[in-house]
């Protein structure tokens, strides 16, 4: 093994889709760690999954409003709304 390079270990049986888990190198063996449940954050991760699975991030959102009838207007109170409720909306 090369010293500053990094490896990663095959999968026999990759999967399609987004992993809702956040990795970081341990120093120790070069292997991936999972890290979101000490971050506090694996349910925020999920959420990104289900985002781009579901092909809804906030720009596609925005494209989909605009297109209905041609009004930022309403783009803008749309993301209030989501920010209201909790949920992140990038304008």
């Amino acid at each position: 093994m090369n010293k500053g390079r990094i490896y990663f270990n095959h999968s026999p049986k990759p999967t399609i889709g987004v992993e809702a888990e956040l990795f970081t190198i341990s120093k120790d063996s070069l292997d991936l760690c999972p890290i979101a449940e000490d971050l506090g954050c694996r349910k925020e991760l999920i959420q990104l999954g289900d985002i781009v699975e579901n092909n809804q991030a906030p720009y596609q959102r925005q494209i989909m409003q605009y297109n209905k009838d041609n009004e930022f207007s309403d783009i803008i109170m749309s993301a209030i709304n989501d920010l209201e409720k909790g949920m992140v909306a990038v304008l």
